[in-house]
């Protein structure tokens, strides 16, 4: 079924496995490339697989969105690091490249969504995209420096506290931004 419910289907087991995941690529012993790309990949296959069974992206678009995802999530988490100082870390400086990562990662994705739409985007969707990316953005603001909160275990902090409300939010985003204006095709999504 071609529906915004098999999309929703989609993106909560992409979150859940993006959870699994990052909760336990740590453990696993694999080099940190591995780590870093397998937890993103987690989430960008079946976000991707879901929408191209639901209709909103050819197989080819989907794909894009794949590799669109993972690149947009390593340009970001570079872009934090690259922002936080090794000496004299505050929370401000902490807020600043969350914020930082927040905008980019959402940006790029969620407007790269709307460009491999392939169709004319309707100004909702644009307007949704630059929504989503502010809330994105306040969400790394908030949740990066809540990464330090002395009551959770350091390796669930990460999965728990920034990337499972990052993910949900999202993937909301995904879904409203995929459906603005234009309703999925009759015909199966071909390339």
């Amino acid at each position: 079924m071609r529906s915004d419910l098999t999309l929703g289907a989609w993106l909560a087991g992409a979150v859940l496995l993006h959870l699994v995941a990052a909760s336990y690529a740590p453990r696993l012993g694999l080099p940190e490339i591995g780590q870093f790309y397998g937890v993103i990949l987690a989430y960008a296959v079946p976000a991707s697989l879901g929408l191209c069974l639901a209709g909103w992206l050819r197989p080819w678009r989907a794909a894009g969105f794949c590799v669109l995802v993972a690149a947009a999530h390593a340009v970001a988490v570079v872009a934090a690091i690259s922002t936080t100082p090794t000496v004299g870390l505050s929370a401000a400086m902490m807020m600043r490249s969350g914020a930082l990562a927040g905008v980019l990662g959402a940006a790029l994705s969620l407007f790269g969504l709307i460009g491999l739409r392939g169709a004319a985007p309707a100004p909702r969707a644009f307007g949704l995209a630059a929504l989503f990316s502010a809330i994105l953005a306040l969400g790394g603001l908030l949740l990066v420096p809540a990464l330090d909160a002395p009551s959770f275990p350091k390796e669930l902090a990460l999965p728990l506290i920034l990337y499972l409300p990052w993910q949900i939010v999202f993937s909301v985003a995904v879904v409203l931004i995929s459906r603005a204006g234009l309703r999925p095709s009759p015909e199966p999504a071909r390339s």
